[in-house]
């Protein structure tokens, strides 16, 4: 990311104390209610914060922030876009008010290079001398301004991450019997794909799974992937790791998460609440309940609903979960950029990458029929649903068997 994006998003925290709202932690109805009510037309990954200036907390007034401008909306009033690079100076004003002066008005004036002036004020619980501040810095210490998504899929970041996440399921399957059975090598082999790893970091991952004297501890490989973590998404992968060692747990026999000793003896190192947890639980259970032939379609429809309701109960963003990908095989890469294409940013409630990862889920990577289906544009039956998921099942176990070849290969020129 470019260092605009991290420099506010690492700062901005600092403006309010409970009306600002900092990537990926924006709620999703606020976030939908503002990409409206600000015209904002960018991707609602680019989003790096909102200053949400209303009573009710709807977030349709007040300051958005990515990383190439900044909207102000003032309340009844018409967005105001200012990009980054248009601002010639910034400065912060206090004017005595009231019939004894003894009133203080706060204001904040944005000088554009073409000399016109934007004043922001009346702005509930600003701390508006810190955002004068962290405006300065942003004009004058960076030159390169470029929106980026907020939250990233861990396909997306570095084969160090990644290498370090996958040996961490790897020491869950190696630790309830000292063996990597064949349902655990599956499961392993399937999240190796979602990821797109490199082929000499599965290299490696093989060889780890062979050298059980060689175990890197769960507090080490925890640390690698918190330092290696893409600035503000620690708390996000830490969800997603929990979302898949419980269902890698779940899909070789476990039964209940008190029993997941595993899980339970590490726990402290994932600082998950058990609402978190909870909601990784839901979510792994409706990836496979959307695989049930005697799983409607309102069923899917009301099943999202919960959970997208239960992340906002938790303050999590549902994207989170599905940062690895759906534990049925779909990838969450890719999928906000092409729904965006067909115009499915709102569906559900959902918003941002968690509006890929929804709409993915329930019709099979956005099918085009499925997205007509949502829409009421087409009719699918619940037959064809549920094939186009296994369909993308099938598609991802054919990749995992094609990068098998493709590591049998390696393996062999490396003993040449």
């Amino acid at each position: 990311m470019s260092h605009i994006n991290v420099y506010l998003r690492e700062n901005l925290g600092n403006i309010s104390v409970k009306n600002i709202s900092i990537a990926p932690q924006i709620d999703e109805k606020k976030l939908n209610n503002a990409i409206k009510a600000f015209s904002y037309t960018g991707n609602p990954n680019s989003v790096i914060a909102l200053f949400d200036n209303t009573l009710l907390g709807s977030g349709k007034d007040g300051l958005l922030f990515t990383g190439e401008q900044l909207i102000y909306r003032p309340s009844f009033s018409d967005p105001i876009k200012v990009t980054y690079n248009s601002i010639a100076c910034v400065e912060y004003k206090e004017i005595l008010t009231g019939s004894k002066q003894d009133k203080i008005e706060r204001t904040i004036e944005l000088t554009t290079h073409d000399g016109s002036v934007v004043s922001i004020a009346n702005m509930l619980e600003l701390n508006y001398q810190e955002l004068t501040e962290i405006l300065k810095k942003a004009v004058s210490d960076f030159d390169d301004y470029k929106e980026e998504k907020q939250l990233i899929s861990i396909d997306e970041m570095s084969e160090c991450l990644k290498v370090a996440y996958v040996k961490a399921i790897i020491n869950m399957a190696y630790d309830n019997d000292d063996i990597v059975d064949n349902k655990e090598f599956a499961e392993i082999l399937l999240l190796m794909t979602r990821l797109d790893l490199s082929t000499e970091s599965r290299f490696i991952l093989r060889a780890y799974m062979a050298s059980t004297d060689e175990v890197t501890t769960l507090e080490q490989l925890v640390a690698e992937i918190d330092s290696e973590c893409p600035v503000g998404q620690v708390k996000s992968l830490h969800i997603s790791l929990t979302k898949d060692l419980i269902n890698l747990y779940l899909s070789t026999g476990g039964a209940s998460i008190q029993d997941f000793a595993f899980f339970q003896k590490n726990r402290h190192l994932l600082k998950v609440t058990d609402e978190e947890v909870e909601l990784t639980l839901m979510a792994i259970q409706n990836d496979h309940n959307m695989l049930k032939d005697d799983f409607t379609d309102d069923q899917i429809v009301n099943a999202l609903k919960a959970l997208t309701a239960k992340a906002a109960a938790v303050g999590t963003p549902l994207a989170a979960v599905y940062l690895s990908g759906s534990v049925v095989g779909m990838s969450a890469a890719g999928l906000t950029s092409g729904l965006a294409t067909l115009g499915m940013g709102g569906v559900l409630g959902l918003s941002s990458m968690a509006s890929g990862i929804g709409v993915a889920v329930l019709l099979g990577v956005g099918a085009y029929a499925g997205v007509r289906k949502l829409t009421g544009t087409n009719e699918i039956t619940r037959s064809k649903r549920r094939e186009l998921m296994l369909n993308e099942v099938i598609k991802q176990t054919q990749s995992t068997i094609s990068l098998l070849i493709q590591d049998i290969n390696y393996i062999t020129l490396r003993n040449l």
